[in-house]
């Protein structure tokens, strides 16, 4: 808590006592693909984070979506057997 003095007319002094600001975070959910637990530290806000398997959702601040949703796995093989890259997260609904 905070507290100011305050000079109101001529002669009169008012102590104001007000509450610190919180700063909001705006956040964007975010599902994993993958099977099993991954853990994450954002690169931006170095907020951490833990899915705990497939299609777990989970609030992701809106500064760590970008790089989060590069992350992807190469293990996936096609029928002609080429490696294709799998995201591991995606924006849910």
């Amino acid at each position: 808590m905070e507290i100011t003095d305050i000079n109101v007319g001529n002669s009169k002094r008012v102590k104001v006592e007000t509450e610190p600001t919180v700063q909001l975070r705006e956040t964007v959910r975010i599902m994993l693909l993958h099977p099993g637990k991954v853990r994450y530290t954002g690169t931006i806000t170095g907020q951490r984070y833990i899915w705990d398997g497939a299609g777990i959702v989970i609030e992701v601040d809106k500064e760590d979506v970008v790089e989060l949703l590069k992350k992807n796995s190469r293990s996936c093989l096609t029928c002609s057997g080429t490696l294709v890259e799998q995201p591991f997260f995606e924006i849910a609904r």
